[in-house]
């Protein structure tokens, strides 16, 4: 082979290898778009599925490749962000909790505001320790995070340099609370 044809072939390879690379580029556009359908599909039939009074346990044994990670549909907006933030081991942003939550639980799809919806809910879990929220420093986003564990205390560790405060302010904060149902009771 000449120069000539080796520059040929080096073309011919480099118009395939683009070809290639727009196509693939397209089959991923398109199995995105398939996911989210199924998604929705997939929201809307377990949404369905309480309305028409379904068990959901028993839609996630008869139908399990379709439905195993998916949570009871008639779960709550506030235990949907739970279940959002316990199942993570790294701090969120309220925006990252909603696209969560919309994965769990088809109760946020209601809402006009689901972002606010979830402001709310992590104001509340926050008010009884139960999440912890941080500002990260590169980003200034809040962040919040799971500490309604036994686990709670490596978690603030891990996210927060510092942490000692936080573990202190929590801990008295939860002694606080549990005086106070004690004395109700």
């Amino acid at each position: 082979m000449t120069r000539v044809s080796y520059k040929n072939a080096f073309r011919s390879a480099l118009q395939e290898l683009t070809e290639l690379s727009q196509q693939r580029t397209d089959v991923q556009i398109q199995l995105d778009e398939l996911d989210e359908r199924i998604e929705r599909v997939r929201q809307g039939a377990l949404g369905l599925s309480v309305l028409a009074g379904i068990d959901f346990q028993e839609i996630k044994t008869k139908y399990p490749d379709l439905f195993e990670e998916q949570i009871d549909a008639r779960m709550g907006i506030t235990d949907a962000v739970r279940e959002a933030l316990r199942t993570e081991s790294e701090m969120l942003t309220p925006m990252e909790v909603r696209d969560k939550v919309f994965r769990i639980s088809p109760a946020i799809a209601g809402h006009k505001n689901p972002l606010a919806s979830i402001h709310a809910v992590l104001r509340r879990l926050q008010d009884k320790n139960e999440v912890a929220y941080a500002v990260h420093e590169d980003t200034s986003k809040t962040m919040y995070g799971w500490i309604g564990s036994d686990d709670w205390k490596q978690r603030l560790k891990r996210w927060i340099k510092n942490s000692d405060e936080s573990i202190e302010r929590v801990t008295r904060e939860r002694e606080r609370q549990r005086r106070k149902t004690e004395t109700k009771s």
